[in-house]
């Protein structure tokens, strides 16, 4: 097997451990020569390495290009020009979405919003603050059902792992109605995950949304994984309702060999980001052979 083999199944800090660790200086003679061998080596292992590196960047492109990711599809609002200011993460869970998103967003101020308290309390971050309200449609006390954390809800999950699990009685709140009463500053970008009721917290953030360029949330797929859940067009109604379009493919949920469920990002009908992608749409073709185009097409 090839030295560039190996490297393509190699971390590029394990080669360059194993480049310091290989014993070229052990050649018995000739001093010279063997200093002159010795750097012609590691520069042909330095050329190898980087042609190694650079394809590994080109696959990982192609890879980003057609398996959806969060951590993709955020990079290409930012790609288009898209630097929000504030971003609300509802349904954070332990916060692993929005510490991704603050790779790619710094800058930005985080709302979070969690009521499972199955979850330890989050380490305090600068620019990231921590809610932990119930969202819904209306202010009022409706069922919840918490068990494992990952799949509370106020509708319930029908699994095993909510099996016996009985509900409590909490308090929820429209977030138009807290974003009012602490005068907080309204997003640029949503991310909605709530086990089936993302549609009812849109109903209670219509002026929450009134500056949201961008709402990513989850959708159903295969059956009914959470108890009367809406069905997925009266998601994709709403958010039209609301003036959203469809846009990108952030996520599929595969359990069991079964789609459950797939993330799906809406940018604002007729705003930056769909003006910015209907641009490159009709510059395609410019400068570019039609091969080209129907291979990244595939």
């Amino acid at each position: 097997m090839s030295a560039l083999v190996l490297c393509v199944f190699t971390s590029p800090a394990v080669l360059t451990k194993a480049f310091e660790l290989a014993p070229l200086s052990e050649a018995p003679s000739a001093p010279a020569t063997h200093a002159v061998c010795t750097s012609s080596r590691e520069a042909g292992l330095e050329v190898e390495l980087a042609a190694v590196q650079s394809e590994l960047a080109a696959v990982r492109a192609r890879y980003d290009a057609v398996v959806p990711s969060h951590s993709s599809s955020l990079q290409r609002l930012k790609q288009l020009g898209f630097t929000p200011s504030v971003i609300y993460d509802v349904g954070a869970a332990t916060g692993g979405w929005t510490a991704d998103c603050r790779r790619i967003f710094p800058d930005a101020v985080y709302h979070l919003w969690e009521p499972s308290r199955v979850y330890p309390n989050a380490a305090p971050a600068p620019g990231v603050i921590w809610h932990h309200e119930l969202l819904f449609r209306t202010n009022e006390s409706i069922e919840w059902w918490e068990s494992t954390g990952a799949g509370d809800s106020i509708l319930r999950e029908r699994t095993t792992f909510y099996k016996g699990v009985q509900p409590t009685m909490r308090q929820a709140h429209r977030l138009d109605s807290l974003v009012a009463a602490e005068m907080l500053p309204l997003p640029q970008l949503l991310k909605v995950d709530t086990q089936g009721s993302e549609v009812y917290v849109l109903q209670g953030a219509i002026g929450a949304l009134s500056e949201c360029e961008a709402i990513i949330i989850e959708l159903p797929l295969a059956g009914e994984y959470n108890a009367n859940r809406p069905s997925l067009s009266v998601y994709v109604q709403l958010l039209e309702a609301l003036g959203y379009e469809t846009f990108d493919v952030v996520e599929v949920h595969m359990t069991d060999g079964l789609r459950l469920q797939f993330d799906l990002l809406f940018v604002r009908a007729g705003g930056s980001l769909a003006r910015a992608a209907q641009a490159r749409i009709n510059a395609l073709g410019l400068g570019s052979n039609m091969e080209q185009h129907l291979l990244e097409r595939r």
